[in-house]
Order: C-alpha cells, then structure tokens, then sequence
C-alpha cells in the first residue's frame, strides 16, 4: 500500500493504511519582524525510522512556506543523529541554549537567506 502525505493548519502526517507514521507539528511564529515557522515536533515510529520520512516531511514544509520566510527549531545538544539528519537538510547551527528542561541547538535554515542573527535577539524561555 502507499504512503500519503495529509496537510492541517499546523502540521503534516505521512501515513499507511489510514495510520500516521510519522508527523510534523509547526507554528507560525511572527513577533515584530521576527517571522519564522517553527518546527515543534518531529516524530516518525520506531518501525518505520531511517526510510526518509522525517527527509520528506521537512522538505513538504520548506517547499510550502512563503519566500520570505524560513524555518527553525530546538534539538537536543545530545541527538547527534536529529542533527546530522537537520545538517544534510541545509540547517544552520545558530546558538546553544538553555531551558529548564535541558540544553539545546537552535537550527535554522531560510529560502531567502533572512537575517539569522534575529535568533540572538531573541528570548524562547
């Protein structure tokens, strides 16, 4: 059976045979002139990993968004695996950072090459 792609307002399922896979969750982040969308959550199930799902729904959403935008995201400083995976896809490391539950990578990649330096102004606690 195939894989089909399903789009809402804030995220995008691949699913099989009627069962989500694998799921991205994202917001429109806009303050002031800072306008990016985030990338809130990425899962994919542990039988269905290293297939390229995660690749694809990345991809959909990148290749959807608006010109003028760009998206960005937290990774655990540990996931070397998430990434090495974000790295390939064109992230850029922005900064470490600290929230109260761990330490974290800030990631960001934009269509238009948007001022990244926008992500040091910025406070995500």
């Amino acid at each position: 059976m195939g894989l089909e792609i399903e789009k809402t307002k804030a995220s995008y399922m691949i699913k099989e045979n009627n069962n989500v896979i694998s799921k991205l969750n994202y917001y429109d982040y806009k303050i002031k002139k800072f306008d990016w969308i985030l990338i809130a959550n990425l899962e994919t199930n542990n039988s269905c990993r290293r297939k390229g799902l995660a690749s694809k729904l990345i991809d959909e959403l990148y290749n959807d968004i608006p010109r003028n935008k760009g998206l960005y995201l937290f990774v655990r400083i540990n996931n070397y695996k998430a990434i090495n995976l974000y790295h390939m896809l064109g992230f850029k490391d922005i900064k470490k950072y600290h929230l109260s539950d761990g330490d974290y990578l800030i990631m960001a990649k934009s269509k238009d090459n948007s001022d990244i330096t926008q992500f040091e102004k910025m406070n995500f606690n």
